[in-house]
């Protein structure tokens, strides 16, 4: 927990030895370790080893940056100096205000002069110090105190500074509340008022996904100020704390959608940062016999000291995201017949709020369309209590980016008009018919609605406000969006699902133009741009007499087919191909809904034109069947059919699309970036880039192999895409 304990008192007052016998090593940053970390011990000019302090101008800074890390995880940390002088004390004070930390010192200062010397004296030869150096210090401390605002204890006191467990029996309920993600309708449907006989304790994640967080934080201002009222901090309350702060940089999310919602409602950004500092880490209490344990994100046992366990764990639970059922089948397994924990944050198995005899976890997704879930514990035991959903947030979360988002769009007119002097939409104009696509900003900026989404590879005849050919909406990867993460998916999906393999290329598009009565064969955005001209003529050389096909089904069912276009020469990715080819993905009628025909007619028509077609992975027919093959497509050396692929898309009964990147596609898009960079400066800036074996090594065979081959022009003799130098590096391995 966020704990500052400072040793004070002269060298031999017996802090080294207090930290050993109190157990607290593991959680110590000792100033004369550090020292020892710089240089060995050394000769004095007396001829007796000692520890040098010659590096202590490197020391200091560097026990500081320690402590500051270790405070960003919120670790309960001991410093072992003399922490002799009022002003050593400042910077440790600096940091504990900026992590929310309270700083207590542990005195020695009380021993007399001749014990500390004699305790000196008894130190191994390297720790000892001269007497001269003691004296000087005892001197000190007549004239420096501790500041006013650090609690002092003695050594027996320690006990004082331990998180206790606070008997909540005298109350008729105590009633957790799990994440509520700013959805305030949910929480009010449960919580009509705040009943004085009963102990309220919200776990965290009050505030992001949803579309009521203002809501949802005045609500919790008002109810911080109760007696019976706990707050915890969840992993997201960490943007309220950098919305408070000048330099803070919360996230993207909260900066598009959460911030404007405070905003408008009135609450300052000081307000917002006093409330966060109000959170608490976690809540131990017992009840009627029952001893329990309430965090954000849930703890593998119950811990003998829990102000030993760092306020990271507390927040986002032990080991990662998707442990959380191990976790809590590892505290079943270790607690007393009297121990439970309480827990939200994490819920990927999907599990009931109560999980076993012993845990209960109240993440029920309430803003991806699941439920708000509350626990009430009574003389009568645990009874869960689940209300509302929140599907509806989807709807309202579209706009949030400055867009023209929500207008209702009932025909090709009126996209139109939303399209016109959009600066998220870009248009291409060719002569009466305009291709749409939305722009850079829009796809940095996440501003994704329903204008956005449907400028994508449409190309409409302006004249006849007609659409002529167009491709599929935007659709997002998984875990991208709030409606792709997978509690969301977990509780909106309609099975059966579809999965389909992801050919890794580019997309085509035909269709037909009723004007000049010719087919229309183009990409997404330019009808007479270079990837145009690729795929008209990919597809040319694979239909040859069979485009007359082609061109009669297109203009007889008024609708568009969608190709996925390979050309390993001209346009190389990240999978490699052998040759040119163009892959059937889509017969998409050319109406303004997003509408696709059956599989079994893509299948047809991929016969008459002798292509291939997308290919059926497999058939999903229940959230655990999926979330099992999720588990085996994700692995690191997951292979389809002996191949590596780029991915999968999934298709639910009512059409919803989400596409799925496999961890081999997704390493390598990163190094393409990295060889990139390297062949053009010799060297990349993002070393986060670099965090892995693989990657370090590739990049140091760039450095030394490839850039040295550079040619005075920035050109190089042999191709340089991601295929070809992934080619030379392996081959390069295997030779070694």
């Amino acid at each position: 927990m966020r704990i500052l304990l400072l040793m004070r008192g002269v060298p031999g007052s017996g802090k080294s030895t207090f930290i050993k016998e109190q157990g607290l090593e593991p959680y110590t940053l000792s100033a004369d370790v550090l020292r020892l970390l710089y240089a060995s011990p050394m000769l004095d000019k007396a001829g007796r080893w000692c520890i040098s302090q010659h590096f202590d101008k490197q020391m200091w800074p560097f026990l500081l940056q320690t402590l500051e890390e270790r405070m960003k995880r919120g670790c309960f940390t001991v410093v072992d100096a003399t922490n002799i002088r009022g002003r050593d004390m400042t910077a440790y004070k600096k940091l504990a205000n900026e992590y929310k930390y309270r700083i207590y010192v542990v005195d020695f200062t009380d021993i007399t002069i001749e014990e500390a010397k004699k305790r000196n004296m008894l130190r191994e030869e390297y720790k000892q110090v001269p007497e001269n150096v003691i004296e000087r210090m005892y001197a000190q401390l007549a004239d420096n105190k501790v500041p006013s605002s650090i609690t002092v204890i003695k050594p027996g006191e320690l006990s004082q500074i331990w998180y206790k467990p606070r008997d909540l029996s005298a109350y008729k309920k105590v009633i957790h509340i799990g994440d509520i993600h700013g959805c305030y309708k949910s929480l009010k449907e449960y919580l009509e008022e705040i009943n004085p006989q009963n102990y309220y304790i919200f776990l965290g994640d009050y505030i992001d996904r949803g579309s009521e967080n203002a809501e949802v934080l005045q609500l919790l201002l008002q109810l911080a100020a109760l007696d019976n009222v706990t707050l915890l901090e969840g992993n997201h309350e960490a943007n309220l704390r950098d919305y408070g702060l000048p330099d803070g940089i919360a996230s993207k999310e909260f900066r598009m959608q959460t911030a404007p919602e405070l905003a408008q409602a009135g609450l300052s950004r000081k307000a917002v940062y006093n409330f966060y500092r109000k959170l608490s880490q976690c809540f131990c209490y017992t009840y009627q016999g029952k001893k329990v344990l309430v965090s954000h994100g849930g703890l593998a046992r119950m811990p003998e000291n829990l102000s030993l366990v760092a306020t990271a764990e507390l927040i986002y639970g032990t080991g990662v995201y998707e442990d959380a059922l191990d976790v809590d089948m590892s505290f079943a397994k270790h607690a007393a017949a009297n121990e439970y924990q309480v827990h939200g944050h994490r819920n990927y198995e999907g599990v009931p709020a109560e999980v076993n005899e012993h845990c209960f976890n109240l993440d029920g997704a309430v803003e991806m369309g699941g439920q708000l879930r509350a626990l009430e514990l009574s003389e009568d035991g645990f009874a869960v209590v689940t209300v509302g959903n929140a599907l509806e947030y989807l709807d309202k979360k579209k706009g949030a980016n400055g867009s023209k988002a929500n207008a209702k769009i009932e025909n090709v007119q009126q996209l139109l008009a939303n399209f016109a002097g959009n600066p998220l939409i870009k248009e291409k104009s060719f002569g009466v018919i305009s291709s749409f696509n939305f722009a850079r900003d829009a796809f940095y900026n996440k501003a994704w609605d329903d204008v956005t989404c449907k400028a994508r590879g449409l190309y409409i005849n302006k004249r006849t406000e007609k659409i002529v050919a167009r491709s599929y909406d935007k659709f997002f990867n998984l875990d991208e969006r709030p409606e792709t993460k997978l509690n969301a998916l977990r509780h909106n999906l309609q099975f059966p699902v579809q999965a389909y393999v992801k050919v890794n290329g580019f997309l085509g598009i035909v269709g037909y133009d009723n004007a000049k009565k010719k087919l229309l064969v183009t990409s997404k955005g330019d009808m007479y741009g270079l990837y145009a001209k690729i795929f008209k003529n990919t597809l040319a050389a694979e239909l040859k007499e069979r485009m007359q096909l082609l061109e009669d089904f297109v203009k007889t069912n008024n609708c568009s087919v969608i190709f996925e276009c390979i050309e390993p020469e001209m346009d190389p990715h990240i999978i490699e191909y052998r040759k040119p080819q163009v892959v059937l993905l889509e017969i998409i009628e050319n109406e303004l809904s997003f509408v696709h025909r059956p599989y079994a007619e893509l299948i047809a028509l991929g016969e008459q034109l002798q292509v291939e077609i997308k290919e059926q992975a497999c058939t999903l027919t229940s959230w655990d069947e999926l979330q099992a093959w999720l588990k085996t497509i994700m692995q690191e050396d997951y292979l389809y059919n002996g191949q590596h692929i780029e991915g999968f898309v999934i298709e639910d009964s009512r059409h919803f699309m989400t596409k799925l990147k496999l961890a081999y596609y997704s390493e390598w898009k990163r190094l393409r970036r990295v060889a990139e960079a390297t062949l053009r400066h010799g060297a990349v800036k993002a070393k986060w880039q670099l965090n892995d074996e693989l990657s370090r090594e590739f990049y140091q065979w760039l450095q030394e192999e490839i850039y040295p081959l550079r040619k005075g022009d920035g050109t190089y003799a042999f191709a340089t895409d991601i295929i070809s130098l992934r080619k030379r590096f392996e081959e390069r391995n295997s030779c070694i």
